[in-house]
């Protein structure tokens, strides 16, 4: 997914959903477009904090003055065997993360949508709106 990236623009972060969900709060302040790969949609407990209350409502928070927009992108476990992920890392937030914040959470359920997805993605954080691409492993093989 990154080969076409310049290695001087990916930060490999700790295990720290929460810092790694600030910090890109932070490089979108300072004029980046963060992708911030969470690799499991469960561990999004972790990073909801930022997401919910600083990342959706900071531009609120501060009369626009702050916009900032990252592109976070995360995945939903196999459900099925014979790659089935476990009950730690299947779990669907999709719902209730949608009533959470004020910017589109979608799932993505085509693999021919996934590059239209993220080129509005792309245009979203552009004018300063963030995006949630969830990766349903199960649905997008199916289909």
């Amino acid at each position: 997914m990154f080969k076409d990236i310049p290695p001087s623009m990916i930060k490999e972060m700790p295990l720290a959903e929460c810092l790694c969900a600030s910090v890109s709060i932070g490089l979108s302040l300072g004029g980046y477009i963060p992708l911030l790969h969470l690799e499991r949609f469960d561990f999004i407990c972790h990073a909801t904090d930022a997401i919910v209350n600083h990342l959706s409502k900071l531009s609120l928070l501060s009369n626009g003055q702050h916009k900032p927009a990252v592109i976070i992108l995360t995945a939903i476990g196999k459900r099925t065997v014979p790659l089935y992920s476990g009950p730690t890392h299947t779990q669907d937030f999709t719902n209730a993360i949608q009533q959470m914040v004020s910017f589109p959470v979608r799932k993505l359920l085509w693999p021919t949508s996934i590059v239209g997805e993220f080129t509005m993605a792309l245009e979203r954080a552009q004018n300063h709106q963030s995006t949630m691409l969830v990766i349903d492993n199960d649905l997008l093989e199916t289909t």
